[in-house]
């Protein structure tokens, strides 16, 4: 569950993107499915962004950021 949490603002920016190519690969005839398809991939990152939501209340006096990433692009 930690894993979730350390990259959870990843996740929230990529679910979408993840989402849209996986609706690329549904047959465009089908539109009732893509519709469906679609309407559950994008609760995904809405339920994301609620526990990043939730998570930023639960601890109203904590000081600074409370979700944030730090990756070293160029490691010289």
């Amino acid at each position: 569950m930690d894993f979730i949490f350390d990259h959870l603002l990843s996740f929230i920016l990529f679910s979408p993107l993840v989402g849209g190519l996986i609706i690329l690969l549904i047959p465009g005839e089908n539109k009732n499915l893509t519709r469906r398809v679609a309407l559950a991939l994008s609760l995904i990152p809405f339920i994301l962004t609620l526990v990043a939501w939730l998570g930023f209340a639960a601890a109203p006096e904590a000081d600074g950021f409370r979700f944030q990433e730090q990756v070293a692009w160029y490691p010289g």
